[in-house]
């Protein structure tokens, strides 16, 4: 099950990454597939009519062919390759907008570094203070109710290390 899900994120990952490039290259190939059947059929009229005289043109042309087609996923892939947004062009104003901050030089940082950055460490602190004052006042109010019920996990909580059934087989001896 997990080796799925891990292939599929992975899959998933290098199609996001590279769907320009293999969109490119399925279309080149079904190009040149196309571009070869075409000549086979013309090689195959031509042998059946007995009229050889313009094969040489068409293993030119379908060379020639190739050649342009390549030529163009070539340049399309190295030279006119978009992307949907360069971080290092965008004005501090559209950083903001996609998420992204700068430091104090005014260079791009990694957005989780610097969103973290961002979170003043008052707010951190005060979250953490307020999670332990809820727990308190929960557990005070717990308290009442706790004294008319028995706890039944109470022998747990007294243990020093808790093990499990993995821990009883490991440690069994054998016969």
């Amino acid at each position: 099950m997990m080796n799925q899900i891990f292939r599929i994120t992975f899959v998933t990952f290098i199609y996001k990454r590279y769907k320009q490039t293999i969109l490119s290259s399925a279309l080149l190939l079904l190009l040149l597939w196309v571009i070869e059947k075409v000549h086979q059929d013309f090689v195959s009229y031509s042998q059946l009519n007995e009229d050889t005289g313009f094969l040489a043109v068409s293993f030119g042309l379908k060379w020639f062919a190739f050649a342009c087609v390549t030529g163009l996923y070539t340049a399309w892939n190295l030279f006119f390759k978009r992307e949907s947004f360069k971080k290092e062009s965008l004005s501090k104003a559209e950083r903001k907008k996609y998420g992204q901050l700068l430091n104090e030089e005014d260079e791009l940082e990694d957005d989780l570094i610097a969103k973290m950055r961002a979170i003043p460490s008052s707010k951190v602190t005060a979250k953490k203070t307020a999670k332990v004052t809820q727990k308190e006042s929960q557990t005070e109010n717990k308290g009442d109710v706790e004294d008319t019920k028995p706890d039944p996990f109470a022998q747990i909580r007294d243990k020093e290390t808790l093990k499990s059934k993995a821990d009883f087989v490991l440690h069994k001896k054998p016969k």
